[in-house]
């Protein structure tokens, strides 16, 4: 009886340490899964530019930009210049924005269609940065939307919002239209078709 009574705690003994690590193993892989998912774990690299651009006060319609000189998510140098002789959209979004939700999609389908004209550049501004909404990390917001993929040139504004002001811009998304000599012609706030688009790149092009 004794010895009988030991074979079967022996079995019970080994199936629970079985079970224990099937669990464990289990766990470990849920775990994984979900810090996979996690856009901080897998996105590096700057959210805001953390330094004073002193741009002065914002463009009026008809006067030429600023150069702007920022950086990217990948923390390399980006310009805006008035003197480059290139018509460009500059466009500005939030990660938080619901509207900016709805706009970056319709940019990226239209660049995809193969609609901007070769003169025309198109630049995206990262702009009113809050770390405690939703589509917090902006780049991983704007990577799986497929900018990144795009001729879209990405550049962050600073924590105080100076590209933003300096364009005369308090809501998102925005585009601004300019020139190829510099000028700022227009100031949009609406939601943009492939049909606006392409009669605003005609404005400037």
């Amino acid at each position: 009886m004794t010895v009988k009574t030991n074979k079967r705690q022996d079995r019970f003994g080994l199936w629970l340490t079985i079970g224990v690590v099937v669990g464990l193993a289990l766990i470990a892989v849920v775990v994984m899964g979900e810090g996979g998912d996690d856009p901080n774990s897998e996105v590096d690299g700057p959210v805001v530019l953390e330094k004073t651009l002193d741009l002065g006060t914002a463009v009026a319609i008809g006067d030429q930009i600023a150069e702007i000189e920022s950086i990217g998510f990948d923390e390399q140098a980006v310009s805006i210049s008035p003197d480059d002789g290139r018509a460009k959209f500059v466009i500005f979004v939030a990660h938080w924005c619901p509207h900016c939700q709805s706009e970056v999609p319709r940019l990226v389908e239209w660049l995809r269609d193969g609609k901007k004209p070769d003169d025309l550049d198109v630049y995206m501004v990262s702009t009113f940065v809050d770390g405690t909404r939703q589509n917090f990390p902006p780049q991983a917001w704007l990577a799986d939307e497929g900018v990144f993929d795009e001729d879209i040139t990405v550049l962050l504004d600073t924590s105080k919002s100076e590209i933003a002001d300096n364009f005369g811009l308090n809501t998102v998304p925005s585009l601004a239209l300019v020139t190829a000599d510099g000028a700022l012609i227009q100031r949009e706030s609406t939601l943009l078709s492939g049909k606006v688009l392409d009669e605003l790149a005609a404005r400037i092009t």
